[in-house]
């Protein structure tokens, strides 16, 4: 196998961990402030719970239900406190949470492979330049022009 074949091979490997590895982290990160999330809520639940049965019962039907009875009211209230709803990047959908990891680790991995095509080309272009040099050298120029590189 040349050298060509195992680079090409290198670059889709690498290309193909980090669209794994930022999937992995995107999933992990969304994971973690869920569960932070859950448990500020059920802090929240515990204290209803006990202080009104009753109003435990209807919090929780409103949270199973479609409607948004009490949406506004909420809203205001944690607004008061410094909550604002467009912050909230939690999903209900998981399906969702995995097309948005997904789309953010192909975002990563295309910005890691134009890095890596920039990169290979500064290469490219730097080589070449320094074989013009030492053809020149071996011409008989010794004249160095940084400008000429």
């Amino acid at each position: 196998m040349n050298n060509s074949k195992k680079s090409l091979f290198y670059r889709i490997g690498l290309l193909i961990f980090i669209l794994i590895l930022s999937f992995v982290f995107s999933i992990s990160v969304y994971s973690f402030f869920e569960n932070i999330f859950f448990e500020k809520l059920a802090i929240i639940m515990g204290i209803v719970t006990n202080d009104s049965k009753n109003l435990e019962i209807e919090i929780m039907n409103q949270l199973k239900s479609e409607s948004n009875k009490y949406f506004l009211i909420g809203k205001k209230t944690l607004g008061k406190y410094g909550y604002d709803f467009e912050r909230f990047i939690f999903l209900e959908d998981r399906k969702k949470v995995i097309y948005a990891s997904f789309l953010f680790s192909v975002l990563i991995t295309f910005i890691f492979y134009i890095y890596m095509y920039i990169s290979n080309e500064n290469k490219k272009k730097n080589t070449e330049s320094l074989k013009n040099y030492l053809k020149r050298i071996n011409r008989g120029d010794y004249s160095f022009n940084v400008f000429r590189l």
